[in-house]
C-alpha cells in the first residue's frame, strides 16, 4: 500500500504535485532518499518521533509531520546539493518524484 501523508508525494492514495522551482536528477533524487532512510534510523530522528506523553493524536500526527520535513530539508542539503537555507524551497522536489517515475521500480 505505501505512504499516504502528503510529506510522501500522496495525498490520500493520489499522486500531486507540489509547485517547486527545483528540480533533481535521479541520481540525486536516489542519494538523497537514501540520506532520508538513513536519517529516519537514526537514534535522534528515532526520539524526535516518539510521541511525547500526553500528545492526542492529531498532535502527533503534526510532531511527525515537522519530524519528516525537517528530516527531508536536511537530506537534500546533505546528498542533494542544495544550499543550506534553501531546504524549505527544494523539499517539494523529491516529494514529487513519486509522480514523476509513477510505476519505476
Amino acid at each position: 500500500m505505501g505512504m499516504t501523508h502528503s510529506t510522501s508525494g500522496k495525498r490520500g492514495f493520489a499522486y500531486h504535485r507540489e509547485p517547486c522551482e527545483y528540480e533533481l536528477t535521479r541520481e540525486q533524487v536516489m542519494a538523497v532518499l537514501r540520506c532520508e532512510d538513513a536519517l529516519r534510523m537514526s537514534d535522534e530522528v528515532q526520539a524526535a518521533y516518539t510521541m511525547r506523553e500526553g500528545a492526542t493524536g492529531n498532535e502527533y500526527m503534526a510532531q511527525v509531520r515537522d519530524v519528516t520535513e525537517a528530516l527531508q530539508r536536511r537530506a537534500l542539503v546533505e546528498a542533494g546539493g542544495v544550499e543550506p537555507g534553501e531546504g524549505e524551497a527544494a523539499v517539494g522536489a523529491p516529494r514529487n518524484v513519486r509522480d514523476e517515475y509513477q510505476g519505476d521500480a
